[in-house]
């Protein structure tokens, strides 16, 4: 590797043949260095062996020209001219060739070509099949100044872009769909189908248009973000508000209306909207019930009535119900759940022909169901069961300090506050609650958060256990007793 200034200076024999040496070295090597020549000519070669291209000095001698790369390839930085054929080889046999004479670029089978950065565009045969691929999932446009065609057999019409028109759709050479100013056409007494299986079909049969669902599985739904009427001519016959309102409606007249706080047919000698009843209106019949949505702007209430306009049930905003009796309300809902009003009563009412006992209220668990309890009753009496099936229970073992336990129980006689007059007989709950935690429910002098008190009670059924246990236990000393 050698450059050199290609002048040979009078000199000694030694220094003469160095010089000479190393001109010739930097002839035989075209000047091969990773630095150019410090000295430089018109037309000169080097080989830069740092960029690894083999390039030639221009003719002003002011900068270099790319030939080729020191490994093989073609590196140029100007305009090539070729006069003849040209041949690109591919790896199995997918070449492409260059006829001069025809100036025609023919790639064989499956040979590519291939435009953007990353390969997105690709137009090649594949032996059987052409194909025009977007390979990046970019959009692909076809732009043309004028119309675009794209046809079969070369002649026959798929599709036609016109220029400053609609794209027409063809079938078998014959249009049969386009676009137009005023949307989507499809020629003559054609349909349109929709859904893989056609399910879904609009279309006009020549002497009527229709919106059929073929599927019978299927439902027809019609979607919009804004609202939906169905007309006929310029008659409205039924409304789908954006809002959610329903309207129905007969000879431009509302007949049925649903909106977010009533669902009413219209009365028709009211003659207005604003009330509303379920049923027959004025036809002479009697309705079913009524309703009246009392403020109709915010839908305070809703109220059922019967044929003689009795009030039956009413539902309130704050979501209470009430049932009503000879127009008195004798039931309602709240927080806790049902409620009675006042001094009535719920009635479990047996046939006197019924004989036996029948289940009145039941008391069940879920997964598994099974019966925890219940209250029945017969022609005569009333029973309260509880669960208490050996197999429900485990762990048993004897009461064996029932007499200590029975010793500590306080009985009382005592009035409730609010019944003066009444004499009572029990316990205090915080008294059995360390004999017979079971029986008590609630904690001592315990209050709600509002202050108020959240009173104890006791199950005194669940003392019963204990008294037997004691009673028990007296009778076995009573009998050693008598047997000594």
């Amino acid at each position: 590797m050698a450059t050199a200034d290609y002048v040979i200076a009078n000199q000694s024999g030694a220094a003469f043949r160095t010089d000479l040496n190393n001109t010739l070295a930097a002839i035989v090597s075209n000047n091969s260095n990773s630095s150019e020549p410090a000295t430089k000519y018109a037309y000169q070669w080097w080989a830069d062996t740092s960029a690894n291209i083999f390039k030639i000095r221009n003719s002003s001698n002011n900068a270099w020209i790319n030939l080729f790369s020191l490994a093989g390839g073609i590196d140029v930085d100007a305009q090539s001219n070729f006069r003849a054929d040209i041949r690109l080889h591919g790896t199995g046999n997918k070449d492409f060739f260059f006829d001069a004479s025809a100036g025609t670029m023919l790639l064989d089978d499956n040979a590519k070509m291939i435009f953007g950065t990353d390969s997105d565009l690709q137009i090649f045969n594949d032996g059987t099949n052409s194909f025009i691929k977007d390979n990046a999932g970019a959009s692909f446009t076809i732009a043309a100044t004028e119309s675009i065609a794209i046809k079969t057999n070369n002649s026959e019409f798929a599709v036609a872009v016109n220029k400053n028109a609609g794209v027409e759709l063809f079938f078998d050479g014959t249009k049969a769909a386009e676009t137009s100013s005023l949307g989507f056409a499809i020629s003559g007494d054609k349909t349109l189908f929709i859904g893989s299986a056609g399910d879904l079909r609009l279309g006009h049969d020549g002497s009527k248009s229709f919106v059929l669902n073929e599927n019978s599985n299927n439902n027809l739904e019609l979607q919009s973000n804004g609202g939906v009427d169905i007309m006929h001519g310029t008659e409205y016959m039924a409304r789908f508000i954006a809002d959610g309102n329903v309207v129905l409606m007969f000879d431009s007249q509302e007949r049925l209306k649903v909106d977010n706080t009533i669902c009413c047919a219209l009365d028709n000698s009211a003659g207005t909207s604003g009330k509303g009843i379920i049923g027959f209106g004025n036809s002479g019949m009697p309705f079913i019930a009524g309703l009246d949505t009392g403020n109709h702007g915010s839908g305070s209430k809703m109220e059922f009535f019967d044929g003689d306009g009795d009030l039956f049930i009413q539902c309130l905003r704050n979501s209470i119900v009430r049932f009503y009796a000879d127009g008195a309300d004798q039931l309602f809902t709240n927080t806790f759940g049902l409620q009675m009003k006042n001094d009535k009563k719920i009635l479990f009412k047996k046939e006197t022909s019924t004989s036996g006992s029948v289940v009145v209220l039941d008391f069940q668990k879920d997964n598994p169901t099974n019966n925890v309890g219940d209250i029945s009753m017969t022609n005569s009496a009333v029973t309260y069961n509880t669960g208490s099936d050996y197999r429900l229970k485990e762990n048993e073992r004897p009461i064996d300090d029932a007499i200590e336990k029975v010793k500590l129980l306080k009985p009382y006689y005592f009035n409730f506050i609010e019944t003066p007059e009444t004499l009572s007989q029990g316990f205090y709950a915080h008294e059995v609650s360390d004999i017979v935690p079971t029986a008590v429910k609630g904690e001592k002098d315990q209050v709600a958060l509002n202050g108020m008190p959240i009173y104890q009670s006791v199950d005194y059924s669940k003392i019963v256990p204990m008294l037997a246990a004691g009673l028990k236990a007296l009778i076995e000393k009573v009998e050693k007793l008598e047997a000594a």
